[in-house]
Parts: C-alpha cells; structure tokens; sequence
C-alpha cells in the first residue's frame, strides 16, 4: 500500500515536471525553426489545396518532394487555434470540410497570427502529414 501511494506521487510529480517543460519550451522547436529558415528561399511556392491534394494522393511521393523543404503556401485562414503552449495554430483551407494545411507559429508570434483573416502566404518548414500538412517556423509573407 505504502509503496503504492509513492508510486503515485513520483507519477504526479513527473506529470507536472512534464507540463511545466512543454509550457516553458512547448514553441521553442518552432522558433527555432523560424530563425532557421529566415535566410532560405523557399523551395516551392504553392497552394494550400493543392499541397494537401498531393499529401492526399501520396503522402510519400510528397514527403519525398516537399517534407524538410521551406515552402512559401498560399491559402485562406479557415480558423487560428491557440496551444497549450501559448503558440498558435493557423490551418488553411484546403478542402470543403475544413482540414488542410496546418501552420505553426511560436508564441512569439502568436498575437499576429490570432489577427489572421482572409487570404494569406506563409512561409515554414513542411513537417509532412499529421492529419493535415504541418508547416513548422511559420511567418507570414507580406
């Protein structure tokens, strides 16, 4: 019994020390993704519809193409979502039941992105297929 409730605990606290990290870091692989690619000329530019349309295709003939590549993508803001983590998610139109192109931005950025409305171009890393296309690092092109 005793060991059972220490067990518990040591659970509790791992639990919490694992929330507090992704609180604390949950945006830094983004940020650094942004800093990473903000010298780079993007690979491709392309649509949201079609980027998805070829994931939904092939999902390995496009990874082989776009994952890892900086991609300027162009679509309309179906909805902004903000994380646990204080970063933002900006999804792109890409068909007419709402899925598409997931954009990542860091916490620093995520005030800009909550104003986002309309047609816009992102530039980010594709992190290929996860329910949707994932771009990592996001910043908005003007």
């Amino acid at each position: 019994m005793r060991n059972e409730r220490t067990s518990r605990r040591h659970a509790g606290a791992l639990t919490a020390a694992l929330l507090t990290s992704v609180v604390l870091t949950g945006c830094a692989p983004d940020r650094a993704i942004e800093q990473e690619i903000a010298g780079q000329r993007a690979s491709y530019d392309i649509s949201a519809t079609t980027l998805y349309k070829r994931y939904s295709d092939n999902q390995i003939n496009a990874d082989s193409k776009y994952k890892g590549k900086v991609l300027l993508v162009s679509g309309t803001v179906a909805r902004t979502e903000k994380q646990f983590s204080g970063a933002m998610a900006v999804t792109l139109k890409a068909n007419d039941i709402g899925t598409g192109v997931q954009c990542l931005f860091s916490r620093d950025r995520a005030y800009d992105a909550e104003k986002l409305k309309g047609e816009i171009t992102v530039k980010g890393k594709c992190d290929g297929w996860n329910m949707g296309v994932v771009l990592r690092g996001c910043k908005v092109v003007e």
